[in-house]
């Protein structure tokens, strides 16, 4: 973040969520919107972990102050292929924090195909 940015962000006195919005913007959706001829915009890429951890973790830094006293939302990656991810996101009480987890190594198609046939056996 440059020098200028951080003080126009004080200024404002933002979030740091908003922060990320801004940034997020800047860097990944104006250039998507536009691409140049020959370029492949950042946002049209797969994302890291790095980035689906962010990610993650800004849904549930935001996510929690809308929950009731000490309950938290967790979320971890449960599926992926090359241009989907599946986030599992459950909501835990006290005490009940958990981080971001990329442990599975499911396919997305795996995972819907899974979910389809348990909801139809419960009808």
């Amino acid at each position: 973040m440059v020098e200028i940015d951080r003080w126009v962000y004080e200024y404002f006195c933002l979030s740091d969520d908003e922060i990320v919005l801004i940034e997020d913007t800047l860097d990944s959706i104006i250039p998507a919107i536009q691409p140049n001829q020959g370029s492949y915009p950042d946002l049209w890429k797969a994302p890291s972990e790095q980035e689906r951890r962010d990610y993650a973790t800004t849904l549930m830094r935001s996510v929690d102050g809308w929950l009731a006293n000490a309950t938290y939302l967790n979320a971890g990656l449960e599926a992926q292929n090359s241009d989907l991810g599946v986030l599992r996101l459950t909501i835990n009480g006290p005490d009940k924090r958990e981080e971001y987890s990329e442990d599975r190594e499911i396919r997305v198609d795996d995972v819907l195909s899974s979910r389809l046939i348990q909801s139809d056996c419960r009808v």
